[in-house]
């Protein structure tokens, strides 16, 4: 009679590694930046939007929770900083494509008039983090999109910001 001693072994080796690859160290999430689109220009401000792709390597989903991003002007002029909850989902072992909203108030319009006498286009940039979430995971990813407002938008910001002087408009 052949001993069931060897099947035992086996069969709790086999028990051993399935516990030892559920409790293994997630997989870091990636986001990828898509593309930055300028939503409004204004004397009021300036709206643009971020396209990310998120990836989730794991075997559950994760939760984005919330984003960070510093809004830049022509490369100089700091637009400050925002912050916002985004509620995602990332489906386990898969990606997302999703949008981030971005919106600044101008702290001073005037800033606007050097950029439209510069007769050119003007970048914008925003550097962010996406926070994300979930049971054992909880880490904020970088992301940086960029953009360009042209001299048009700007001019046409410009003339919304100037006070109107009657008879000469």
């Amino acid at each position: 009679m052949r001993s069931a001693r060897p099947l035992l072994v086996a069969v709790t080796v086999a028990v051993a590694a399935l516990g030892l690859a559920a409790c293994s160290r997630p997989e870091p999430p990636t986001v990828k930046p898509l593309s930055g689109r300028l939503i409004s220009l204004s004397n009021a401000g300036i709206d643009v939007e971020a396209t990310l792709e998120a990836s989730n390597p794991n075997d559950f989903p994760i939760q984005v929770k919330s984003f960070t991003a510093k809004l830049t002007l022509d490369r100089r002029i700091d637009l400050g900083k925002v912050t916002s909850p985004q509620q995602v989902t990332l489906p386990a072992n898969g990606k997302k494509v999703f949008t981030v909203p971005l919106s600044m108030k101008w702290n001073d319009a005037a800033a606007l008039v050097p950029l439209g006498l510069s007769n050119k286009d003007v970048p914008w940039d925003a550097d962010g983090t996406v926070k994300l979430s979930a049971e054992s995971l909880d880490l904020d990813l970088p992301f940086k999109v960029s953009g360009v407002v042209t001299h048009q938008q700007v001019m046409q910001a410009v003339g919304r910001s100037v006070p109107r002087i009657p008879g000469l408009f």
